[in-house]
């Protein structure tokens, strides 16, 4: 098809103040044939008032709350797309951001997913605080035996915001699991997107991050236990999935670990997740995964005493 339909998934928590902002910019995209699809999670604020005010011109869907990855996994599902587009509720495109993505995918047909660069802005001054550059490959990238061999992280794995995937491979990850954490959602299928399918890094600043007091991970107090329960949560559910990528997860896994003994917390979510995922390991397989956790432990608490010292 010259213009495959595209979708624009926005999934919505109690951000009134930032959705329309969101909705307006999928609106405004220079691509011709696209459907945006609005999740909202249950919130309680004026959300729900804001996106029912677009009537006709968004596919609304309105649910209890059941946290992120339930909101992907049910817009996903009422989505038509050839190419899925995810759009936190807090960001924006830019105008040609489908445009150019969509290019991309028809210029490169291998690929089942495109990562672009973004900058981060200030939602109240409109002032660029950052930019996170995309590599500069210029031809599709092949990740999967670095992830599924090696067990290597991405070398680029940037905000939700910033992704697109060909329906075919979102197909082969969702619905992805719900009912543990809302923090779950994009790494899961940001990693196993790649260790899927080619893709291609798009270095062109076609999504813009808000940066606000409410950012529940980029400005939080409590980044530490978080990033733990990110990749604990993320390296269990990808195990239990999609286990050919098990030397990813333990990796992981085990950074996860270092974090959640160095924030000396007592989550329920992560003490229950770590003994599951130990579980499913072999005693070898367990003693280097604690043996390095240990190690990455020891290393930042060193680190942190010296700087307290200082």
């Amino acid at each position: 098809m010259e213009y495959p339909l595209a979708s624009i998934l926005i999934c919505n928590y109690n951000y009134g103040g930032f959705i329309q902002r969101a909705i307006d910019s999928a609106l405004g995209q220079t691509y011709p044939n696209f459907e945006v699809i609005v999740v909202d999670d249950g919130s309680t604020d004026n959300s729900r008032q804001v996106i029912a005010g677009y009537g006709d011109k968004v596919v609304a869907v309105f649910k209890e709350n059941g946290g992120q990855a339930s909101a992907f996994n049910e817009g996903f599902e009422r989505s038509k797309g050839d190419i899925v587009f995810l759009l936190d509720s807090d960001d924006w495109f830019l105008p040609n951001k489908v445009e150019r993505v969509i290019e991309t995918f028809k210029s490169n047909p291998e690929i089942g997913w495109c990562f672009n660069s973004q900058v981060e802005v200030d939602v109240l001054t409109d002032q660029v605080i950052k930019r996170t550059a995309a590599p500069e490959t210029g031809e599709p990238v092949d990740l999967r035996a670095a992830i599924i061999q090696l067990g290597r992280k991405p070398y680029f794995a940037p905000a939700t915001s910033c992704t697109s995937f060909k329906r075919t491979v979102l197909s082969s990850i969702l619905p992805m699991p719900t009912g543990q954490s809302v923090v779950l959602s994009d790494n899961y299928i940001k990693f196993a997107a790649v260790s899927l399918a080619k893709g291609y890094f798009l270095n062109e600043d076609l999504t813009c991050m808000g940066i606000h007091g409410s950012n529940i991970y980029t400005r939080s107090n409590t980044k530490d236990l978080i990033h733990a329960k990110v990749d604990i949560l993320t390296a269990f559910w990808l195990r239990q999935n999609f286990p050919n990528i098990k030397n990813f997860t333990n990796r992981l896994f085990r950074t996860g670990l270092a974090y959640y003994w160095r924030c000396g917390k007592q989550d329920e979510d992560c003490r229950s997740i770590v003994k599951q995922y130990l579980s499913l390991t072999q005693i070898p397989e367990r003693i280097e995964i604690l043996a390095v956790a240990l190690l990455h432990y020891s290393n930042a608490m060193g680190v942190l005493r010296r700087l307290k010292a200082s």
